[in-house]
């Protein structure tokens, strides 16, 4: 496509001497390569592809996000089209042409070229307000000397070390006949090259010796030796032929693979790191209120610069993006659901119009979802930041980060405390049958402190606090330390508390509220506190490339989606699972029981 536009025949040219496109008698015509690809209003492919990248990002129709996203990595292909054509020595060394030898000899044989990769160290790129210059010219070559070292423009490069078909010892400094093995030419014993017509030739070869040296430069035929002896050098007819075209793309191509692969890193080198804030949970809803809402209105994130190169952000609007499906059925049971066959998304800008991010430490952003909440139904979900502002010296860049989190998950608590485990059976608790077991003076009250405490006690003012599986070091609930509070659990009750948005995995710690239940319970209680690891649920479509996930058949989709238990306790941590008739999230549930006499075990599935 770069190269069907009209203007394309004069566009296409950059010379490091001159640091000007295609020019006649000095002056330029048209635009240069790197003048081009910075071009807003003539679509110059690196600045389109940086605006429609951020458009096509933060767009939530469908059809206009593909439509977006699909121009920049369009664009972006032509912005590399206007680096790799500096790997032609045409197009560094003003030799216009409609039909250059080089480009038509590697157009034959692109099958068999090298394709191995000279990178351009990032550490030599130098961040611009535009795209980045150096790929192309670091203005290092003035023309004096051949440069030797690889941290160069590519058009530097090309032009200082190759002829174009037009410019052979003429128009430019380099290379120069003191470049090559001109003077130490063996005119008595030429070689046999194979030429285009089948037929082998007998060729005086010019080599390289300043860089890569030994490289074929040029190529005269024999019949053409009384010239040269005769001193009319400039007259000789030297040519590129197959073989100077094949050293050439030996040396060009490499180099050309590695600094277009040195522009998309460039590009795509904005990287932002997504975790959740310090209570562990991007998102909450409170369900012990009556008439709660069922969606998510906020999300709360921290972000990190993780920019390789180690620029700066600043400047910027930073955007969520959140990527969802929603479910057709209930979600919050096990097995795979009908689910939309598209994403929606939300965008939304930060709440508190934070500006930058940092590398150092992380920086919390707040989301206000209120006017476009992310269902409770809401499957699949991921979350994006989008950062456009000052990138390094670059302005407008854009950068991204990217979270599959987990999908809705339910909180369940459940008060077993009407039960109690002795000696391997169940009891009520609190029942002159439990007191029984227990009672050794017989006096009907299961004393403190030689006997056992068999009495009912009901959880009240549950205070539950999270924390990201990541940290060493648990946040600690209290009733002054909290993030959702239950006032009351009567026994044998089932409470869904909450859903939320987290990570796979967090943790939360809860301080609970002891409450005796029974007048002759003479046992001393006092609030308890719990550690929870909890996990969260997992109902979205992954792709994969990994064999062993495919069946042996890769690259395959994967659903995956909550089974079922069937018995309580048991390490099921995808699965939900049913307590007394009660369903509940295997991965998140509360369950209080009294503490048994010692020695006492007793299985759940018996309740």
């Amino acid at each position: 496509m770069e190269d069907v536009s009209p203007d394309i025949p004069t566009s296409h040219f950059y010379d490091p001497l001159t640091n000007k496109g295609y020019s006649v008698l000095g002056v330029e015509i048209g635009q240069s390569a790197y003048d081009r690809a910075n071009d807003l209003p003539n679509y110059g492919p690196w600045v389109w592809a940086r605006k429609r990248m951020y458009d096509g990002l933060i767009q939530t129709d469908k059809t206009l996000r593909e439509q977006y996203l699909g121009i920049a990595f369009q664009a972006l292909g032509r912005a590399m089209h206007l680096v790799q054509d500096m790997a032609v020595p045409a197009h560094t060394r003003n030799d216009f042409h409609t039909a250059d030898p080089y480009e038509a000899y590697t157009n034959r044989n692109f099958r068999s070229l090298n394709y191995s990769s000279i990178s351009f160290p990032d550490g030599y790129v130098s961040t611009s307000s535009a795209a980045p210059r150096f790929f192309w010219d670091t203005d290092t070559y003035d023309g004096s000397s051949v440069p030797l070292t690889d941290t160069i423009g590519l058009a530097e490069y090309s032009n200082a070390n190759f002829f174009s078909a037009d410019t052979i010892f003429k128009d430019y400094p380099h290379p120069s006949y003191a470049d090559t093995t001109y003077a130490s030419i063996d005119w008595q014993h030429p070689e046999v090259a194979d030429a285009e017509d089948g037929k082998s030739d007998n060729k005086i070869y010019i080599r390289k010796t300043a860089g890569q040296a030994d490289a074929r430069m040029a190529a005269v035929s024999y019949i053409s030796y009384d010239c040269i002896r005769r001193g009319y050098v400039q007259y000789s007819p030297w040519v590129l032929d197959d073989a100077v075209h094949n050293d050439y793309a030996a040396m060009l191509i490499p180099r050309a693979v590695g600094y277009l692969a040195g522009l998309l890193n460039y590009f795509f080198r904005g990287t932002i790191s997504i975790s959740v804030p310090t209570n562990g949970l991007y998102s909450m809803i409170d369900a012990t209120q009556e008439g709660f809402t069922p969606a998510f209105t906020a999300i709360k994130l921290k972000a990190t610069n993780t920019t390789t190169t180690g620029e700066n952000m600043t400047n910027g609007t930073i955007q969520l993006v959140v990527k969802y499906k929603v479910a057709h059925a209930d979600p919050f049971q096990p097995g795979p659901i009908e689910k939309d066959a598209d994403f929606s998304y939300i965008v939304v800008p930060e709440k508190n119009d934070v500006s930058a991010l940092f590398s150092a430490s992380p920086t919390e952003l707040n989301f206000d979802l209120s006017q476009n909440p992310i269902p409770l139904w809401a499957t699949d979900v991921y979350l994006q930041v989008v950062f456009k502002g000052t990138l390094g010296n670059e302005e407008n860049a854009v950068a991204i980060g990217f979270k599959d989190i987990s999908e809705p998950t339910p909180m369940d608590l459940f008060s077993n405390t009407d039960q109690i485990c002795i000696s391997g059976s169940w009891y009520v608790a609190g029942s002159q049958q439990a007191i029984e077991q227990v009672d050794a003076n017989h006096n009907g009250v299961a004393d403190y402190p030689s006997e056992a405490d068999v009495y009912g006690h009901d959880p009240q003012d549950i205070y539950i606090l999270f924390s990201p599986y990541s940290e060493t070091t648990y946040r600690i609930a209290s009733p002054t330390f909290y993030d959702i509070k239950v006032s009351n659990l009567a026994p044998a009750n089932h409470k869904r508390v909450m859903y939320l948005l987290s990570d796979y995995q967090f943790d939360d710690t809860s301080h609970v509220h002891w409450m005796k239940r029974d007048a002759p319970d003479n046992w001393p209680i006092s609030d308890v506190k719990y550690l929870h690891i909890n996990y969260a649920i997992e109902r979205q479509v992954d792709y994969s490339e990994d064999s062993g996930l495919c069946g042996g058949n890769p690259p395959c989709y994967l659903d995956y989606y909550p089974g079922e238990s069937t018995s309580f306790p048991a390490w099921q941590t995808t699965n939900f699972f049913t307590f007394r008739g009660a369903r509940m999230w295997w991965g998140s549930p509360q369950i209080y029981t009294n503490l048994p006499p010692t020695g006492s075990q007793c299985s759940f599935d018996a309740l």
